[in-house]
């Protein structure tokens, strides 16, 4: 098997990941994986050279890509990865990645831009935000392969404390929670009148129509007209 999609639910990576050594290509969605064991695993496959990790397949807090690991990846492709925090690329690791692209991240810091000696595209598009922009710039300028920074979202959008962001999310959230319990009780308040109008409405059009109770809990329509019932 040499290109791999697996999109829903697995919280854990399964161990069977570990034995395709011959993967070239693995799509990873809503996965919402989490430890270290998903990160090791793959890191172990010697000839994958695209990752693509879209919306929650990681929820970990860190991203770690650790030593001596992803020993033939050439393209990192990050899309909506809400509750990663941190990128982390280790000394000695990815030898051979030269392209990341990143998008719908909130808030993320990259570290250890330097260690990755190949690597010639950083790609921060549509949605991306990321902490530190100017420590990530900064390995970017003093970086010996002269990796070109692309940037969508203009300067202001990135540089968000982690906390800060946290705390109006959580804000956010309640906010949006409180709403959704109003909108219950609301609906719970007047839902028994809802229910009254819609009985005398079906009350009502029974009557004005030519209808007959056949006595096996059915109504029947006896009219000619297509419109009586």
């Amino acid at each position: 098997m040499r290109s791999l999609k697996l999109v829903g639910r697995l919280e854990e990576m399964p161990d069977w990941i570990g034995s395709l050594i011959h993967l070239v290509k693995i799509y990873l969605g809503h996965s919402e994986l989490k430890g270290d064991k998903t990160m090791e695993l793959l890191g172990t496959l010697p000839n994958l050279m695209l990752l693509r990790l879209r919306q929650n397949a990681y929820v970990g807090k860190s991203l770690v890509f650790g030593a001596r690991a992803f020993p033939n990846l050439r393209e990192l492709d990050i899309f909506y990865p809400d509750r990663v925090r941190e990128v982390i690329f280790e000394e000695d690791t990815s030898h051979q990645l030269e392209k990341i692209q990143f998008r719908r991240g909130r808030c993320v810091e990259f570290i250890g831009i330097k260690h990755l000696p190949r690597v010639k595209d950083i790609s921060l598009g549509l949605g991306a935000r990321v902490a530190k922009l100017g420590v990530l710039q900064g390995e970017v300028e003093a970086h010996p392969n002269h990796p070109l920074l692309r940037l969508t979202e203009v300067w202001r959008m990135h540089n968000i404390d982690p906390s800060v962001y946290e705390a109006r999310e959580e804000v956010l959230a309640n906010f949006r929670r409180q709403q959704q319990q109003e909108r219950s009780a609301h609906n719970r308040k007047w839902w028994p009148w809802r229910r009254r109008a819609q009985s005398v409405f079906i009350f009502h059009h029974i009557q004005g129509s030519n209808v007959e109770d056949d006595g096996d809990d059915f109504f029947s329509c006896t009219s000619h007209d297509e419109d009586a019932c």
